[in-house]
């Protein structure tokens, strides 16, 4: 309970701790990964990263206090009904309560890690490569050890191999939600009136919704659209914004970001 240490061996072959390596204590030994050169496991702090007496967070940009919940964005609930998702698919736990249940999965070929809760019907993935994070749905109960193939077992008694080419040809569908994003200004006021998504897909592929918000905790739904251009509409000002974008992308498409067009409002000068 006081970290991880360093252990000696002496001339009687006993063992003794000789200095910490680093104060994280580990608080699900169902965690603890091994990957090529360093070790994986939960922490209250988040994910860490242990190689040699080295250890980091790879985690932080996905801690939060609040778990975030499709309710607080109005009629974002029909708009997943009207997907091949339900919203019970939606609830979420902090990151903090997800990881104290979690298991991890290496997929050493396409080097990342799965992190799955056998309670939740959905997991995180981390890429070693570009350090970015994503999500996935899941029903992953358990992994194998069967290194270098990343396999696990699922809630309907499947085997998978996620080290495996995909080669489904299927469209996949998906949900993004940004986080709130203000403009210049934080506390400046601001009308959008143009939105273009980026990327390689086909244009009626993405369909999209924009919300405002000048609490954060309050949100209105602004304007929306069922191909990647937003534009052509005014309305209330507000500081922070939010996107919602649902998804129906073939294999090769992919989503890069967004162009957005604005007008600065000054409200509190007069005119």
């Amino acid at each position: 309970t006081d970290g991880i240490w360093a252990l000696e061996v002496s001339s009687t072959g006993s063992y003794s701790a000789r200095q910490p390596i680093t104060r994280d204590v580990c608080i699900n030994s169902d965690s603890i990964t091994q990957i090529d050169n360093a070790v994986l496991f939960a922490t209250d702090r988040g994910i860490m990263l242990i190689s040699g007496s080295t250890s980091q967070c790879i985690s932080d940009i996905l801690d939060s206090e609040l778990a975030f919940s499709i309710n607080s964005l109005p009629h974002l609930n029909k708009l997943v009904n009207n997907t091949r998702f339900n919203s019970t698919e939606f609830q979420f736990l902090t990151f903090r309560e997800f990881l104290k249940t979690c298991r991890m999965i290496y997929d050493y070929i396409h080097q990342r890690i799965i992190i799955h809760n056998p309670s939740c019907t959905y997991a995180y993935l981390y890429s070693m490569d570009s350090k970015q994070w994503g999500m996935m749905h899941s029903n992953i109960m358990s992994g194998l050890n069967s290194y270098p193939d990343a396999l696990a077992m699922t809630s309907d008694n499947d085997l998978v191999n996620f080290s495996q080419p995909d080669n489904t040809i299927e469209p996949i569908t998906a949900l993004a939600v940004t986080r709130p994003f203000k403009i210049d200004d934080p506390n400046m006021f601001k009308t959008i009136d143009t939105i273009i998504q980026r990327g390689y897909f086909k244009s009626s592929h993405v369909s999209q919704v924009l919300y405002g918000s000048n609490d954060l905790f309050n949100w209105h739904a602004v304007w929306s659209s069922t191909d990647k251009y937003m534009r052509g509409f005014h309305g209330t000002p507000y500081k922070a914004f939010r996107l919602v974008l649902i998804c129906k992308l073939d294999k090769s498409e992919s989503l890069l970001g967004f162009t957005v067009q604005f007008t600065p409002r000054m409200l509190n000068k007069p005119r």
